[in-house]
């Protein structure tokens, strides 16, 4: 046997059994029972369900929750091509004070998955481009907030910290307090007008993903506080709220309301989501003691780069830096 023929066989050999595999691959992907196979989380319960990619490689992320220890766990399952093909598994974990028991799915649940990319579940149901929930709060006009955050993500199920590099003036800080913004020091010891930011999203609790691209924030934050207890609540696109009390914590001073005017003004700070393209951002909103003005404090995570900035929010208008 010459050796072109034994090479001809050698390498149809390995294309053969390269295409087995990866067929393996592609079928197990398209398959929510095998999914769950490879993730046989015990100890976890399965929260949300995030379809992506397209039909040929699908990315599965599958979040749980474990009250045991609180802790938020979201695992992604996608196929990689070389140097074989194979399915590669990502996990992350976040402690959270909050308890998603109450939005906990099942496996019927997740096996009917409809076939669609993208394609979120979420409290029981599926969601997909033509029936994504969009849910802009009605805030009550006469309930005193502490501050009210938003917060974005274009296409992944957001936990933790998202570290980015950003232009920055130091009063920003006030959007994550406790966590690090520190400058960064230049070759000669001294330090850059770009700050370090990291916990974008104080780090315990899931951010939904954006399926249609709207840009419409995918879950909110309220605090309100009353002596030394503040009281968290989640607001999520399919009008879902998850609430938690915390005893202890510093809160922000100076409590706002937001009445009609005020909440009119907020799709203008939300536009800028938009205007930067963002990946993950998160908006702010509080009121120091020494100024009656409500200020916006917006971060941003981009192809392009971070991004912070901020300005003031009055009935009259939306202020920038």
């Amino acid at each position: 046997m010459s050796r072109k023929l034994l090479s001809f066989i050698f390498v149809f050999l390995v294309l053969f059994l390269w295409s087995i595999q990866a067929y393996n691959v592609y079928k197990t992907l398209s398959n929510p029972k095998e999914v769950l196979k490879i993730i046989n989380d015990e100890n976890g319960d399965i929260i949300a369900v995030y379809v992506k990619g397209n039909s040929i490689d699908p990315i599965w992320e599958i979040a749980s929750y474990n009250s045991r220890n609180s802790t938020l766990k979201v695992t992604t399952l996608s196929a990689l091509k070389f140097p074989y093909p194979h399915i590669r598994v990502v996990s992350k974990t976040v402690t959270t004070p909050y308890n998603y028991s109450r939005v906990s799915t099942n496996y019927q649940q997740i096996i009917a998955w409809p076939k669609k990319i993208p394609a979120l579940l979420f409290n029981g149901r599926w969601y997909t481009l033509e029936d994504f929930p969009v849910n802009n709060p009605e805030f009550n006009k006469i309930q005193e907030y502490n501050s009210i955050y938003a917060f974005y993500s274009k296409n992944d199920l957001w936990i933790g910290e998202v570290e980015i590099k950003a232009s920055a003036d130091a009063s920003f800080g006030e959007f994550s307090p406790g966590k690090a913004i520190v400058p960064l020091l230049s070759n000669e010891g001294k330090a850059t007008n770009f700050f370090y930011i990291s916990d974008v999203n104080l780090g315990d609790f899931l951010v939904l993903p954006d399926l249609p691209k709207s840009y419409n924030p995918t879950v909110w934050r309220l605090e309100e506080q009353s002596g030394n207890v503040s009281r968290f609540t989640l607001l999520y696109p399919d009008g879902t709220k998850i609430e938690e009390l915390q005893v202890g914590r510093t809160p922000y001073p100076c409590k706002f309301r937001l009445d009609g005017n005020l909440t009119n003004q907020m799709p203008k700070v939300i536009e800028y989501i938009r205007k930067f393209n963002a990946i993950h951002a998160g908006i702010g909103l509080f009121r120091p003691c020494n100024n009656s003005e409500l200020m916006w404090v917006l971060v941003v995570d981009s192809n392009s780069g971070g991004v912070v900035t901020g300005g003031g929010i009055t009935p009259q208008g939306v202020t920038w830096g």
